[in-house]
C-alpha cells in the first residue's frame, strides 16, 4: 500500500466554513476517489494547517484520475477561497515521510 501526505493551509478564521463544507462533500467527489482506487483519506487540521494523508495501491494512477475528473476540479473551485496558496501557487505540498512503525 502506497502512502502520501500533503499540508495545506487556511486562516483559522476559516476553520468552521472548512468543517461545514467537508461535512456534505460532493458524492460524484466521493466515488470518484473509490473508482481512482483510493482507499483512505484523512484530514487533521492544526492552527491554519491542514495535513492530509491518503492511501491506495497505485497513487500516481489516483493522482491522474483525479486530476481529470470534473467533481475534482468543482471540488477545487469551491474550497479555493478558503485555502491560502503556496510560494508555487500550489494549493498543498507534498510531505516526506520519515518514520513509520507497522506490526
Amino acid at each position: 500500500m502506497a502512502r502520501a501526505s500533503f499540508v495545506l493551509r487556511i486562516s483559522p478564521s476559516n476553520y468552521e466554513s472548512y468543517v461545514d463544507r467537508h461535512k456534505n462533500v460532493d458524492p460524484e467527489l466521493l466515488a470518484a476517489f473509490g473508482e481512482a482506487g483510493l482507499k483512505s483519506y484523512s484530514i487533521y487540521y492544526y492552527e491554519g494547517l491542514l495535513f492530509a494523508y491518503m492511501e491506495a495501491d497505485n497513487l500516481d494512477d489516483v493522482f491522474a484520475s483525479l486530476s481529470n475528473h470534473p467533481a475534482s476540479h468543482r471540488w477545487g473551485d469551491f474550497m479555493s477561497d478558503i485555502l491560502h496558496k503556496w510560494e508555487d501557487g500550489n494549493d498543498s505540498k507534498r510531505i516526506e515521510e520519515v518514520f513509520q512503525f507497522t506490526s
